[in-house]
């Protein structure tokens, strides 16, 4: 009577490189009671897919100098790479190759990574199942705007998106507030103070950098303050009485009214911020905004209310 299909499993190696090969498959059944019977069958067989591409799969985020790399969530951030066979495509989960990390865009000029204490200029890991994990990730210099570049032998390289590197950063969970302090090298100190909100925010300062100078305000970059974190936050600058400062330069990603009232226009396309004069704090007025001014004989002690948009600069 008939009897049921038979199928026989083939593994074909192709070495990488190989062009497609037609080999021809055959297998024979017999019995003590019947006749012996043959099957043949032709098929092209080509060499697996190897990775041709990198693409970076976990993106740095903004981080603060000379410190481990981490996540709003205070968990350590994984750049993670990956070679795929196609820009796109699948990981080649046979690939074990080097993969270089570099900084492509050093806005300092001279940030480095840091490994075991050593500043160095790369950091070179062997991906496992098609996929190189650098962490922790440590830069030595201040800057903004950074981007690092991942290679490989024979692989078209990929980049990262844009981070920070700040004076100090701090991670704010939600319902939480938080505050971050820095110094300038001109004797200014800033405090920073998160409100409570939801969700985890990562809460930075940074003195200097490379920023411009704030409309109309001009003078060193270096008392230029720069902070960030999707919270409502109260600044606190401390100044040397010799500056005297009434007025206070602010800039933000979306306009804002200024000493006037009045919405700024003036956007600079270096510091890509609307930039003017900061007006008083008025009862219902949300900011940003002078919430007050005080003098001793050696300091002048200003408060700021921030909204939330991110980043802003002040000088």
């Amino acid at each position: 009577g008939p009897l049921p299909d038979v199928t026989i499993p083939v593994l074909v190696s192709i070495p990488p490189g190989t062009p497609p090969t037609p080999l021809t498959d055959s297998a024979t059944a017999g019995a003590p009671d019947a006749t012996q019977g043959t099957g043949t069958d032709t098929e092209t067989y080509s060499a697996a897919p190897t990775a041709t591409v990198l693409s970076i799969i976990g993106q740095p985020v903004n981080s603060q100098v000379n410190a481990p790399m981490t996540n709003a969530d205070n968990t350590t951030t994984h750049i993670r790479v990956a070679a795929d066979v196609t820009a796109g495509g699948a990981v080649d989960t046979t690939y074990t190759g080097n993969v270089t990390l570099s900084i492509s865009t050093n806005p300092p000029g001279n940030g480095s990574f840091v490994v075991n204490h050593v500043a160095t200029p790369t950091i070179t890991v062997a991906a496992v199942a098609g996929i190189a994990d650098f962490s922790p990730i440590v830069v030595n210099a201040v800057g903004f705007g950074y981007k690092l570049t991942a290679s490989a032998t024979g692989l078209t390289s990929a980049t990262t998106t844009s981070f920070d590197v700040n004076g100090v950063a701090s991670s704010c969970p939600t319902g939480q507030s938080c505050t971050v302090k820095t110094t300038s090298t001109g004797g200014q100190t800033a405090s920073v103070q998160a409100l409570a909100g939801t969700g985890n925010a990562i809460i930075t300062a940074t003195f200097g950098g490379n920023v411009a100078a704030i409309h109309p305000c001009t003078g060193a970059t270096s008392g230029v303050l720069t902070f960030s974190g999707n919270r409502q936050k109260l600044i606190t600058l401390t100044l040397p009485i010799k500056q005297l400062s009434l007025v206070f330069c602010y800039g933000q990603p979306t306009p804002f009214l200024d000493i006037l009232y009045r919405p700024t226009t003036y956007f600079s396309p270096v510091n890509q911020e609307y930039e003017g004069l900061l007006p008083l704090c008025l009862p219902k007025f949300t900011g940003p905004c002078v919430k007050s001014l005080s003098l001793s004989k050696t300091a002048e002690t200003v408060v700021i209310q921030s909204g939330t948009a991110d980043p802003r600069v002040m000088g």
